[in-house]
């Protein structure tokens, strides 16, 4: 180590503690008063123009029952929204809303139809706002939701168990018969394994960037889908690093 070094170290050393704490405390008071600054004086009323609020619904629910259509809305847009009217197949119907009100930014609402639905026919439900604005919800084709029962719950227990459990356990069974395959053979299904592995991610991530798309915008559902791939590869590249090199090496 040189003098220069180790007088830096010195230097590092004999410095109290709370010159430490205030190298601490500073930053974050600065980003404190940056962000109060921010919040009460609003920069950026300047841009607004007098131009009416961008307002944006997204559906993300359908429920058909007995009692009607109920549906699911989030708001997108940069202020609270009031819906005025809705309409099914081009006429106004009474609706309630829960909960009442204005519906803020980001904030969901259940609109509760009283309409005779008929099974198997297509629907089409207008929202129109209180500034005009109108969002058509299709209904392709009109059929009852399931509900929550013992039957339902037995149903998808069974078919979990046989697009999961079943193909482990078919795998597991074919075990004593590949430790005679050889190099080549073994080598021949991983390839297999790697190229169906290498089908079901681009497949996964198509439906994902599919329902990003029909989610609300405020989400930033593409955004998400690739910070959440990114981490879950760099999870498991770290798990993998750990497993092989050991967590105390």
């Amino acid at each position: 180590m040189t003098d220069t070094s180790q007088s830096s170290a010195d230097r590092c050393a004999a410095r109290p503690a709370w010159a430490h704490l205030l190298w601490i405390v500073l930053p974050l008071a600065v980003l404190g008063l940056a962000i109060a600054w921010l919040v009460s004086s609003d920069p950026l009323s300047s841009f607004r123009n007098g131009a009416p609020p961008v307002e944006n619904i997204t559906f993300e629910r359908t429920i058909l029952g007995n009692d009607g259509i109920r549906i699911l809305v989030r708001a997108g847009g940069s202020e609270p929204m009031t819906i005025a009217q809705v309409q099914v197949d081009d006429a106004y119907w009474q609706f309630t809303q829960d909960p009442p009100g204005p519906i803020a930014r980001g904030s969901t609402a259940w609109i509760a139809l009283p309409y005779p639905w008929v099974l198997g026919e297509a629907h089409a439900v207008n929202v129109v706002t209180s500034t005009g604005t109108t969002f058509t919800h299709e209904i392709a084709v009109a059929v009852p939701t399931p509900t929550r029962d013992s039957l339902s719950l037995v149903a998808q227990a069974v078919l979990g168990a046989f697009v999961g459990i079943l193909p482990v356990a078919i795998g597991l069974m074919f075990y004593p018969a590949l430790r005679g395959v050889g190099r080549s053979g073994m080598d021949f299904l991983l390839s297999l394994t790697v190229g169906l592995l290498a089908f079901l991610f681009v497949d996964a991530l198509e439906d994902a960037f599919e329902l990003a798309g029909e989610a609300a915008a405020l989400f930033q559902g593409p955004t998400m889908i690739v910070l959440a791939a990114a981490a879950s590869f760099l999870l498991l590249m770290a798990a993998a690093s750990t497993i092989m090199v050991g967590p105390w090496n």
